[in-house]
């Protein structure tokens, strides 16, 4: 749970399998935070939310209980297909070659 201001410990938290919540609002976020794919890697809530954060957080719990391995495996993939030095390099080279 990182309620505000997430960054780089989103990507370090979904290499390690681990779902995020936070919130909603881009404006006080990292880049980062978009690796937060609702239902997949992690949950949003309402800046300022209490109620809200309690829900998201609940139901991220919940995602871990159902789907356990398969929630680890799709937040390691998020990190390897957009957030890794390999994913970068190769978008850089991509745009160097067009």
């Amino acid at each position: 749970v990182i309620p505000e201001y997430a960054g780089l410990t989103v990507v370090q938290s979904l290499d390690h399998g681990t779902p995020v919540v936070t919130t909603d609002d881009p404006t006080i976020q990292g880049p980062e935070f978009r690796a937060v794919r609702p239902d997949l890697t992690g949950l949003f809530y309402s800046r300022g939310s209490v109620p809200g954060l309690a829900d998201a957080i609940s139901a991220c719990l919940d995602m871990v209980d159902q789907r356990g391995d398969q929630l680890v495996a799709a937040c390691r993939h998020e990190v390897t297909q957009n957030w890794s030095v390999e994913s970068h390099a190769a978008r850089i080279l991509q745009a160097l070659n067009e």
